[in-house]
């Protein structure tokens, strides 16, 4: 069967057996209607062809990026990550950033963070009181002008943030076993009473970080990454040992998501020679982090600091190299000059997730008490 999507600025044809398409309409369906991004008419589309054959047990996944062979149950997963992540970096019009947008108390607001720091809970909660929605997954800024675009795939939740959230029963679209996890997709319209936008300015942006590590195996003379992956094959440790720059690679425990981190020759840039070193092992990322950090007590109460625009759009720079949305194509220089360019009046704010409804109120506040100092 073959179906089209339009994803930011991509026509995309995705040739699948028929169970796969149903499984991949359930998140990615929003993106059958050509203006569901909010880009203008104007904006001149590429094309993308993704097909997916299966032999027996084996699913051979192509695109234009690259050919994965790999086996039937994780077939879906590789397929998700390809849209999510191979998509925006060929992206021409728009600057991914790995973040949600929203607008909170009528501000633009995107929420940046690696996986595992409660963004998509955090997300749920907000829309559930009242917040539009945009996206989840990947805040998509205009190149051209200050403006954040849609992203408007399904959620996806572990069953650990559904107990959480206690949402009701009603709004869970479906449940799919990614990876071998798994994950409950929610319409976020069903959330939100059809809440949904398309695009807004950008004006606030806070940047969701788990607590600082502080334990005696983090040495301040070194650099760290932390890579999350939805698959980990046993190779991988040992692949970015390899990287002539990396000094140790761990296994951090108390993630949802297999993690290893990485600590490498301080001041260097490390994320494409990770991802080459990765390259046809298997394994999936889902995240990356910008140095050393605990899991999130979501029994302790927020913490949040006020940032000024020249360190927030410097951390802003790793958030939209971390998406791949233009790592590799378009050097960091222009990223940076983009986000100066577009963001030079957002306000920004790190953000530590304590109790999630406390952390809900305190977002709501900062987007108030924002949109009121701008008005003055």
């Amino acid at each position: 069967m073959t179906t089209t999507y339009y994803i930011l600025d991509h026509e995309v044809i995705l040739l699948s057996p028929e169970p796969v398409l149903r499984a991949f309409d359930r998140i990615y369906g929003r993106f059958k209607d050509p203006g569901a991004c909010g880009l203008p008419g104007t904006v001149e589309r590429t094309h993308a062809r993704i097909a997916i054959e299966q032999t027996g047990d084996v699913w051979t996944v192509s695109t234009p990026w690259d050919t994965l062979r790999c086996a039937e149950e994780e077939g879906l997963t590789h397929l998700l990550f390809f849209m999510q992540n191979h998509v925006v970096k060929g992206a021409r019009s728009v600057l991914a950033v790995h973040g949600a947008s929203l607008v909170v108390e009528g501000r633009g607001c995107i929420l940046a963070a690696p996986s595992a720091t409660g963004k998509t809970t955090l997300t749920v909660e907000l829309v559930r009181r009242g917040a539009r929605f945009l996206s989840d997954e990947i805040a998509a800024l205009s190149t051209a002008e200050a403006v954040q675009h849609a992203f408007p795939r399904a959620i996806g939740l572990r069953e650990d943030s559904l107990r959480v959230l206690e949402l009701d029963p009603d709004v869970i679209h479906a449940a799919l076993r990614v990876q071998g996890e798994i994950t409950i997709v929610v319409d976020p319209a069903q959330i939100a009473g059809n809440r949904i936008d398309v695009s807004t300015a950008p004006e606030v942006v806070l940047f969701l970080a788990p607590p600082g590590e502080a334990s005696a195996d983090v040495d301040p003379g070194l650099d760290y990454l932390e890579l999350g992956f939805s698959a980990l094959p046993e190779c991988a440790q040992a692949r970015l040992s390899a990287i002539p720059r990396v000094r140790s690679v761990s296994v951090l425990a108390g993630r949802p998501y297999p993690t290893l981190r990485v600590a490498y020759t301080k001041g260097e840039r490390i994320i494409e020679e990770t991802e080459r070193a990765l390259a046809g092992s298997g394994a999936v990322i889902c995240g990356h982090h910008r140095g050393a950090s605990l899991p999130i007590d979501y029994a302790a109460a927020p913490t949040l600091s006020p940032l000024s625009a020249g360190a927030g759009i410097m951390r802003l720079l790793p958030s939209a190299m971390n998406m791949h949305a233009l790592a590799g194509i378009v050097p960091p220089e222009k990223i940076l000059f983009h986000l100066s360019r577009l963001l030079g009046h957002v306000q920004f704010f790190e953000l530590t997730p304590g109790r999630l409804k406390d952390t809900a109120d305190l977002v709501e506040r900062v987007c108030r008490e924002a949109t009121v100092t701008h008005r003055q």
